[in-house]
């Protein structure tokens, strides 16, 4: 039998009398509200948590998930849906809003007048196209809304009303809605917490620096003193901005041109942009907070620092500091808020929202990144390494070695499963006998929040050739099943390598659930396969990395993970997958006298920063023979944000996005020149155009992440850009373009050092040695043959 908090109890009271704002209050009545303070053990406390902090800290597509996890929970406990009959109806049809919200445009108003009425339909769609409905229109689906749900929708059509306002007043400031075109991606429901403003007074010098929370206490007291001055407000988030324009004082003070606006999640070049900051370099900041705010205040002096920093120099290194210091201090907000049972998933998001993220620059070395995380992740980390039984090792035959990967693709340019599938299809039968766990990670895990959106399609379908491939030697295949939580699947991967009595198992990555899986498993050698991310957490007996220079710099870092380090280059028979004859530049749909460059990744949309496009809008424009065509996917909504930027440099109709193609080294034959991105490059797609002979220009950043290193490793650091100088890019590589005799050799250049990483099967036996290798160590440690 559920037994129900009283703070949960008043939640439905009031959700059912048509009070939200007030329901959400009792879930979340400060800025520094801690989950695990409110819940039990019960799991549907856990959802409904979920359910009001995806209404109002979220984008709606959030918030369709909770809301279906909620109600499934409550409709199927007897007691809940007896107690609160009306909270599930009320529930259904939010669900049935949310998801003609969430509708594609072409499918819009065909599919939700089947769920919901047409005058509500037309409600939700002047949101999506951002056209202010009319009186009329409003009252006519207020009608059809039920009376308890009504005031959300006018409560919402005001945050609207002030959102189009801003950006009327403020149209210089379009990073703030240039991946917020669709309302699906704004919060759903109002939030004020039940605060009053703190007594504060402004003083006469320096420029404030305002910390703005949506309160119920009135903003006059802080905002007539500004009315005449420059200040800098400061959010947490956009979904925080966006909540504070609800209040028509503090949205008449946002669009003063004299008020400045600081986005703590944003990169700081990407919003200043569009803003005087001359405004602020004449003085010293002066913090002004509404509320008390334990993680604002321990990160204030970070923050002011690195303020005044980027302020006075402008610089990308002080862009970096603050950008840093600003995600240190939310993700400390975020882990206090969420807690230790929601920790696997946040630091899930963390990586993954890092790895995508375009602003790959790290922090300078000896500044201060602000507040101490509580790092509930590690405390999970190492309850389950207390716990751990490793196993002896003892030679009995052949070595049983297992893979963990987090999702197997078919070649098309995707490096880590084109290694897998050489370490498999490549090993050593005779002495080695292969397990495959893949952990699906990149499913969507529907029990954990908050929740990652990276996500992709099953490997089932995404691999179908290279699991046949694999099964046809032999190797077992353990795929997991959907709806794991991290912790669950990390258990289920010990549970596998145990059941086949593994000796070594290989984790490709550090992601949670294997940094949680090698602390449980009980195999003798864990070995981390680094592709391209650095371990943050220990329990990897020994790490393979790509580069030299990798080992070298995280030399430190290793050390402290009591990690051995092996190095091994990547290797790869790129030729093994080209069909003769390459397609002609016609047949690409070129002319024949173009001069084509191009670029290789999955996640353009991420990688072509705006220095990258800077470049290439340059060179385009003084090579007139030269044209763009990168391969790889890009989202439609990106393709169309870099086809207006190529359009304004009037270069548009010499850049082509060719799109995912199944075999891209084989396109890159007909490629003339490889433009590796920066500041975070490609990997093996630099393997794809220097097989083909194609010369590539790129960056070489010695102290940046992986990725801003392997150019220079693969084609040579003499031939790097190590300056981070783009005008240096853009002139090398129209002197490549328009002198042949440099170009020749340059391309000779990308043969030889292409053949220095062809065999791979060296590269197999290699990576072999060196597990069998470290087996052996075990094994005479064991028998007594080595001291412990």
């Amino acid at each position: 039998m559920l037994i129900m908090d009283d703070c949960f109890h008043r939640f439905f009271e009031r959700f059912e009398r048509g009070e939200m704002l007030s329901a959400i209050q009792q879930i979340v009545p400060n800025p520094d509200i801690a989950y695990e303070t409110l819940e039990s053990k019960e799991p549907f406390f856990q959802y409904l948590i979920n359910y009001v902090d995806a209404s109002v800290f979220h984008p709606i597509w959030w918030l369709r998930f909770a809301n279906l996890s909620l109600f499934r929970f409550m409709s199927d406990d007897k007691v809940l849906s007896t107690r609160y009959p009306v909270s599930l109806s009320l529930l259904a049809f939010e669900q049935k809003m949310l998801e003609a919200m969430t509708l594609e445009d072409a499918s819009f108003a065909i599919q939700a007048p089947s769920t919901v009425s047409w005058a509500i339909c037309r409600l939700l769609r002047c949101e999506r196209d951002g056209i202010a409905p009319t009186p009329e229109e409003i009252q006519h689906a207020l009608q059809d809304i039920p009376y308890h749900y009504r005031q959300r929708i006018i409560d919402r059509l005001a945050l609207l009303r002030g959102w189009g306002v801003f950006k009327q007043r403020k149209p210089e400031l379009h990073v703030l809605w240039k991946n917020k075109a669709v309302v699906h991606l704004y919060p759903w429901s109002v939030l004020q917490y039940p605060l009053e403003a703190a007594s504060v007074t402004i003083p006469s010098k320096g420029i404030p620096l305002v910390f703005l929370e949506p309160i119920q206490g009135g903003f006059s007291s802080v905002l007539e003193p500004l009315s005449q001055r420059p200040a800098l407000f400061v959010f947490e988030t956009f979904e925080t901005f966006f909540q504070m324009l609800q209040y028509p004082d503090v949205l008449e003070s946002l669009c003063a041109p004299h008020h400045l606006i600081f986005i703590l999640e944003l990169y700081p070049h990407d919003q200043f942009a569009g803003q005087d900051i001359r405004l602020l370099q004449s003085g010293s900041f002066i913090p002004v907070l509404l509320t008390k705010r334990k993680r604002i205040e321990e990160a204030l002096p970070v923050l002011t620092a690195a303020l005044t920093d980027y302020f006075k120099q402008d610089s990308a290194e002080a862009a970096d500091w603050l950008y840093h210091a600003a995600k240190r201090t939310l993700f400390c907000i975020e882990e206090d808020r969420y807690g230790r049972r929601r920790t696997a998933a946040l630091t899930h998001r963390m990586l993954v929202q890092n790895w995508y993220d375009p602003h790959k620059g790290l922090p300078p070395l000896g500044k201060a990144l602000g507040p101490t995380p509580e790092n509930y992740f590690e405390q999970i980390l190492s309850y389950w390494a207390q716990q751990r039984h490793k196993r002896p090792y003892q030679p009995t035959g052949k070595i049983r070695l297992a893979h963990v990967f987090s999702g197997v693709v078919d070649p098309r340019g995707h490096a880590p499963s084109q290694i897998l599938r050489n370490l498999i299809l490549l090993h050593d039968a005779n002495r080695f006998d292969l397990t495959l766990v893949i952990t699906e990670l990149h499913h969507f895990h529907q029990f954990e929040y908050p929740y990652n959106f990276g996500i992709s399609d099953p490997s089932v379908l995404r691999g179908r050739k290279t699991l046949n491939a694999f099964q046809s030697l032999g190797v077992r295949i353990h795929i997991l099943k959907e709806n794991l939580t991290y912790e669950a699947a990390a258990t289920v991967v010990s549970a596998v390598l145990h059941q086949d009595q593994i000796d070594a198992v290989v984790f490709h990555g550090p992601d949670v659930i294997n940094s949680v899986c090698t602390q449980m498993t009980e195999v003798p050698l864990r070995v981390l396969f680094e592709h391209g991310t650095q371990p943050s957490f220990p329990g990897f007996d020994a790490v393979i990395v790509s580069t030299a220079d990798a080992a070298e710099i995280h030399r430190g870092l290793f050390q402290k993970l009591h990690t051995e380090v092996e190095v091994l280059p990547f290797c790869m028979d790129i030729r093994a997958q080209w069909n003769a004859p390459p397609k002609t530049k016609a047949e690409l749909g070129f002319p024949e006298d173009s001069q084509l460059l191009t670029t290789i990744s999955n996640h353009l949309g991420t990688r072509l920063s705006k220095g990258m496009l800077q470049a290439i809008a340059e060179i385009l424009q003084r090579v007139p023979n030269a044209f763009y065509a990168p391969i790889g996917h890009v989202a439609p909504e990106k393709e169309t944000e870099f086809k207006q930027f190529f359009r304004e440099h009037g270069v548009d109709d010499r850049v082509t996005f060719l799109g995912r193609i199944p075999n891209p080294s084989q396109t890159a034959r007909t490629m003339t020149l490889y433009l590796n991105e920066f500041p975070f490059g490609s990997c093996m797609s630099l393997l794809d155009a220097m097989a083909a002979g194609c010369p590539v220009v790129t960056m070489y950043d010695a102290y940046g992440p992986q990725q801003a290193r392997y150019g220079g490793e693969y084609y040579g650091i003499d031939r790097a850009i190590t300056s981070g100088d783009v005008k240096q890019y853009v002139d090398l590589t129209c002197r490549l373009l328009t002198d042949p005799e440099m170009y020749r050799e340059w391309s000779d250049h990308a043969l030889k050092e292409y053949e220095k990483r062809s065999d791979a099967a060296a590269y197999v036996k290699k990576f072999e040695a060196i597990v069998s290798g470290k087996l052996k160590v075990m094994s005479d440690e064991f028998s007594g043959r080595r001291p412990l």
